[in-house]
């Protein structure tokens, strides 16, 4: 009985039960949970998105057309998942959502409380970021999914997943520094000549994705998000890449004239999932403006805080990750103050992320040369 009530499997109950409340409330359990709703009048409207694009199938060929048609939700996303959706999902996309994605995803919540024993991961599963992403459906629980089964793996596998993540959204191309370590290093090499051929073969498609993706402050992190959150609150215009360059220096200055000192002595364990999530998160922050849900690999970061010996940096992670995580909660109760103690969190978040990564990676180069 006492095994019982350890507390994976108290989530687990709790899943279900509020898995059987949204099946009667609808989109109210949403609000409820102070969760912004893309769509009332339709469940999942990111998956009812992609799976329109099915229409594009027969200029498939033709990257120009598919690109720039604007019949209904226009594609952003490799052309891959136009055939996909074809032939794969063409009936009902909904059940592969339910019975695949959100039964994997809660197992992954599961896996981490059971290995990692931190009440935070539970925190992480009812976030903003978290019920987003359940919300709106969005592809990227998939792509989720696979890295963090990549992540676990120890064979070729690893590699299969960690490919076909990238093939399917290309941002987990930023996950390749999870593999600089000396067991993975010929994992590195091989993904090397894999991104040569990827990239041979959709160059062209990679410039409409980066203009057909959106690009918003609202309930969204990055440089792109900040600068235009400036234009639209105080009409004052930033370039985003001077941002992010200034932003690059930053990390620099700061690892280098005081945290490269305090680091030195420091252990990290579970190294490759901090940098397979860091990467991700930090990478895409300096691009342009990113979706909240994009935030969800951050859980990937949580195995290698709660074994930090210095308490000061997991607390600081941890009060920047839930400040990072609740734009729309902190909008509710304390209005325009609220988001920007949510950029602010996002921006330390950053720093302070990126600042281990160069740290992990820097110790990980040693290793390996070794």
């Amino acid at each position: 009985m006492f095994k019982f009530l350890k507390i994976e499997n108290f989530f687990l109950i709790i899943v279900i039960i509020l898995s059987i409340i949204y099946f009667y409330l609808g989109n109210n359990f949403w609000d409820f949970f102070l969760i912004p709703v893309g769509n009332y009048s339709v469940n999942f409207t990111d998956l009812r998105c992609v799976q329109s694009w099915s229409r594009l199938y027969e200029n498939y060929s033709n990257s120009f057309v598919v690109y720039n048609d604007i019949q209904g939700c226009r594609l952003n996303y490799p052309k891959i998942w136009i055939p996909l959706v074809k032939f794969l999902f063409k009936q009902d996309y909904t059940v592969f959502y339910l019975i695949f994605c959100f039964v994997l995803y809660n197992f992954i919540f599961y896996y981490f409380l059971k290995k990692y024993k931190s009440i935070f991961v539970v925190y992480i599963y009812f976030s903003g970021v978290s019920f987003l992403l359940l919300e709106r459906g969005n592809i990227e629980i998939l792509i989720f999914i696979f890295l963090f089964f990549s992540l676990i793996q120890n064979n070729i596998l690893k590699l299969f997943l960690l490919f076909l993540s990238i093939i399917l959204k290309v941002f987990p191309i930023f996950a390749l520094p999870s593999l600089l370590t000396k067991k993975n290093i010929k994992y590195l090499f091989y993904s090397f000549i894999f991104l040569l051929i990827y990239f041979l073969f959709t160059f062209e498609d990679l410039k409409f994705i980066f203009q057909n993706t959106p690009s918003t402050g609202d309930i969204s992190y990055g440089t792109k998000a900040i600068t235009s959150n400036f234009q639209k609150h105080f009409n004052i215009n930033i370039n985003n890449y001077i941002l992010s360059i200034f932003l690059s220096f930053l990390v620099f200055f700061l690892y280098l004239s005081f945290f490269k000192k305090k680091l030195t002595n420091i252990s990290y364990i579970n190294k490759e999932m901090f940098l397979s999530g860091g990467s991700i998160f930090s990478a895409t922050f300096l691009l342009g403006s990113n979706h909240d849900y994009r935030m969800i690999f951050i859980i990937f970061l949580i195995p290698l805080i709660v074994n930090l010996n210095l308490k000061i940096y997991k607390y600081v992670f941890f009060i920047t990750i839930i400040l990072s995580f609740e734009v729309h909660r902190l909008i509710y109760f304390f209005g325009f103050y609220g988001g920007v103690i949510n950029s602010l969190a996002k921006v330390i978040l950053f720093l302070l992320t990126s600042i281990f990564l160069l740290d992990i990676i820097k110790k990980n180069i040693v290793d390996t040369i070794k």
